[in-house]
């Protein structure tokens, strides 16, 4: 039975799982994410794309920081700098030349990035879309599709959520075309958010290129704000992004880890 060679083999992870759970609300877990039945291993250390755990079990890292570690784990570049910045300090609380560096850098891989904010996490990206998006455009209410992921604020999740107006979000199927020029020609919406790739969800069907591409003229067509968020392919996918390999401008884009 693999599930009970798996606890034979992970006592050590088991015993910090059975403390955590007191502690964690998701089932002992400090993210949604690393639940797994019967429970999931701890981690001690990890380098390039291996990682091991306090059982000394070895693994083939799949994960790699939720998509941050592009370059893989502890990479000797990496690592470098990082040292080399700790010794001057962490966190000026100021402006810094690096921060232009890194803009300028991003703006050159993703010419659609015109102009640049940072945010703490790619969440809180989308959700300054959402109010930049409805200044422009004088609309209030939010498109999305329901195969794509954007966060887990009330406007990005799902309609009705607590806390705010059941009609200030939409969830339309992707791949449909017509349905989604229906809902566009109300001329009510401020934004519209795609997922870069769209099915970085288990089960759900990557988006085609011609359905991604028809999007610029629609929106445009009806003074809506098209958003791609490439929190999870950014430049995993390609130098220029998942846009780049389908050949779209967005209006905005938001990125997360991968620019880390």
């Amino acid at each position: 039975n693999i599930v009970e060679e798996y606890i034979r083999t992970h006592p050590g992870s088991q015993k910090f799982h059975e403390e955590a759970e007191r502690i964690f609300a998701a089932n002992g877990a400090t993210h949604v994410s690393r639940v797994l039945d019967p429970f999931r291993p701890y981690i001690t250390h990890a380098k390039g794309s291996r990682k091991w755990d306090v059982d000394g079990n070895e693994y083939i890292d799949y994960v790699m920081g939720h998509g941050a570690l592009i370059l893989g784990h502890c990479h000797p570049d990496v690592v470098r700098a990082v040292q080399e910045q700790m010794a001057k300090g962490v966190h000026y609380g100021e402006n810094h030349e690096l921060e232009i560096e890194w803009a300028k850098l991003i703006q050159r891989m993703m010419p659609a990035m015109e102009r640049i904010e940072f945010f703490p996490c790619g969440q809180e990206a989308n959700m300054m879309a959402i109010r930049l998006s409805r200044m422009f455009t004088g609309r209030r209410k939010v498109l999305r599709f329901v195969e794509n992921f954007h966060g887990w604020a009330d406007e990005v999740i799902v309609p009705g959520s607590p806390g705010i107006v059941a009609d200030a979000v939409t969830v339309v199927p992707g791949h449909d075309l017509n349905r989604l020029e229906a809902e566009l020609a109300k001329k009510e919406y401020a934004i519209l958010f795609t997922e870069g790739g769209g099915a970085h969800m288990a089960g759900q069907i990557p988006w085609e290129a011609d359905f991604i591409r028809a999007l610029p003229s629609l929106t445009q067509k009806y003074g809506t704000v098209w958003l791609i968020d490439e929190v999870v392919t950014g430049f995993r996918e390609a130098t220029g992004g998942w846009q780049a390999t389908i050949g779209v401008t967005p209006d905005l884009t938001s990125l997360g880890k991968t620019i880390s």
